[in-house]
């Protein structure tokens, strides 16, 4: 049996007008593309002043081993001021 590939969302994803999935499922491992900041409508809402905050979000639903991550800040400062990305693994249900 072939396992399925999921896409999971919520009302609370934020929309975009690329190309792509936020998040892939594939049995136990999550993908989650980078998603920039960006509220429900698109608009930037975060900086780099924010990472203490963001680590804090961070290690409050993650704990050690952290699962790999990717995190981008100010490559494109008129566009892009926050990215982030990770992979991980879910409980079974």
């Amino acid at each position: 049996m072939q396992t399925p590939i999921e896409y999971p969302s919520t009302s609370d994803t934020a929309t975009s007008h690329r190309s792509f999935s936020p998040a892939v499922c594939y049995g136990n491992m999550i993908f989650v593309s980078g998603l920039a900041s960006v509220d429900k409508e698109g608009r930037i809402v975060r900086d780099a002043a924010d990472t203490p905050q963001f680590q804090e979000l961070y290690r409050e639903y993650f704990k050690a081993p952290y699962p790999v991550r990717t995190r981008i800040i100010n490559c494109l400062p008129e566009i892009l001021k926050y990215e982030a990305e990770c992979v991980a693994v879910r409980k079974p249900s």
